[in-house]
């Protein structure tokens, strides 16, 4: 039995006419009529009752009916879930992601996969940039989230978002006046920054900043997460400089100013194995330039 007999099969029996049912699959009359008798012989039951003026299914025909119908219908959703397999809009993602990814990229990202295809799975893994990098190479996650530039042997990176970094400092600290602040008025100011190993990239675009200016800021504290650094800020223990979508943090006590020109940025990137990219992964990658086409763009203007 093939699958093009269930497929005649269902057409006479919705139509109850060979000539119609031909006209339905487009094909001739007579091999639709063989094709019948065929799959009858295979059965060796008679499935539909034929005379001059009409057609009619048997008791055998009603109840093979049912079965055809589900039959057809569970290969048709294989069919369309090997589509989207191929399309990679079914299956799960594992995606490792920096600290700072979590306030504006992920919630927007999670928000556009499920509307896109609430049948991708992800997987989400908040790991430091050298953590990320082991992950992807023991094949943990199959795409990160991070801080560039990440240059390491094997691994393909694409910016797709471009932050300017703000200084986060207290409200009622005179740092707060007016809307830019000059990197000199940081000489002295206990400056709370991330380790170098949880951001490099980062770190070193302020530290470079300062240098440039001249400017030699106090370290005072290491912090190791971004909301408990805007509580020592929110405290009066120092500033931080941060990326810009921290503003998306409503922390009492704590505002943005921005830095004088040129003022320090940082780049965020999707990270993969150089080796081919899988549908899934493709389908996050379009998922998150979608997410970001403006900010890309500028980011390449730059």
């Amino acid at each position: 039995m093939e699958l093009r007999h269930l497929k005649y099969f269902v057409a006479v029996a919705d139509e109850l006419h060979f000539g119609r049912a031909a006209s339905r699959l487009q094909i001739s009359q007579p091999p639709l009529s063989q094709q019948i008798r065929r799959l009858e012989e295979e059965l060796g039951v008679e499935l539909f009752r034929r005379t001059k003026r009409k057609v009619q299914l048997t008791s055998a025909g009603r109840a093979f009916l049912d079965r055809a119908r589900q039959l057809l219908q569970e290969v048709e959703r294989a069919v369309e879930a090997t589509r989207q397999a191929a399309r990679g809009v079914v299956g799960r993602i594992e995606v490792g992601y920096a600290p700072t990814a979590e306030i504006r990229v992920i919630p927007r990202l999670l928000k556009r996969i499920r509307e896109r295809s609430p049948k991708v799975e992800v997987g989400l893994h908040l790991l430091n940039p050298a953590d990320l990098t082991e992950a992807l190479r023991q094949s943990r996650i199959d795409v990160a989230l991070t801080r560039l530039p990440l240059d390491e042997e094997g691994i393909r990176t694409e910016r797709f978002l471009r932050e300017e970094l703000l200084l986060a400092v207290g409200a009622r600290s005179l740092l707060a006046r007016g809307e830019t602040v000059r990197p000199e008025r940081l000489q002295g100011v206990p400056l709370l920054m991330f380790p170098r190993g949880l951001a490099p990239a980062m770190h070193d675009s302020i530290v470079g900043y300062f240098r440039a200016a001249g400017v030699s800021p106090h370290l005072a504290y290491a912090i190791g997460s971004i909301s408990g650094g805007l509580g020592l800020i929110a405290s009066g223990m120092g500033v931080s400089i941060v990326p810009e979508s921290v503003k998306d943090i409503r922390f009492s006590g704590v505002v943005y100013r921005r830095l004088a020109a040129p003022a320090p940025w940082s780049d965020m990137g999707i990270a993969r194995l150089r080796e081919a990219p899988t549908p899934l992964q493709d389908f996050f990658r379009r998922a998150v330039r979608d997410l970001f086409p403006g900010r890309a763009k500028a980011a390449r203007r730059r």
